[in-house]
């Protein structure tokens, strides 16, 4: 397989045989590496313009049962975008926990292109009532337009 050679020109280079090919070899060492994404929900079904956003959100200890955190997509997507979310947790001290999503807008069963709400709920450690003694994380990704 062929690497990616950058390809430069002086001021009034003339272009060559040598230097047109190794663009085109670099155009396709640059596709083979793309990544290739599919976004299927809501009757959609796209492979083109897609745009993949991921973060981490901290959530402090707390006594409480639920956990929320709302989570803004900035603009990334484009309006009108409900896309696909996937979140997993990092925690160290609690294992009876698990994670939801809501939509932040008018259905709270789809998120929308301006984010989402988090909920995360768990049982009480060692039958007391601290139910998140440490801090953990919530891992997210949403592949959306």
């Amino acid at each position: 397989m062929s690497e990616f050679v950058g390809v430069m020109w002086s001021d009034d280079e003339l272009i060559t045989a040598t230097k047109l090919n190794q663009m085109a070899s670099n155009d396709k060492f640059l596709h083979d590496r793309t990544l290739k994404q599919s976004y299927r929900a809501y009757e959609l079904n796209k492979t083109d313009g897609l745009r993949i956003a991921t973060g981490i959100q901290r959530i402090e200890a707390r006594a409480s049962r639920e956990a929320r955190m709302a989570i803004s997509f900035n603009g990334f997507f484009t309006q009108g975008c409900r896309p696909s979310i996937q979140c997993t947790l990092a925690v160290t001290d609690q294992v009876r926990s698990f994670i939801t999503i809501r939509g932040n807008g008018a259905d709270p069963l789809r998120p929308d292109h301006t984010g989402f709400t988090v909920v995360v709920n768990a049982d009480p450690v060692a039958d007391t009532k601290n139910y998140f003694p440490t801090a953990f994380h919530v891992h997210w990704m949403a592949v959306g337009y």
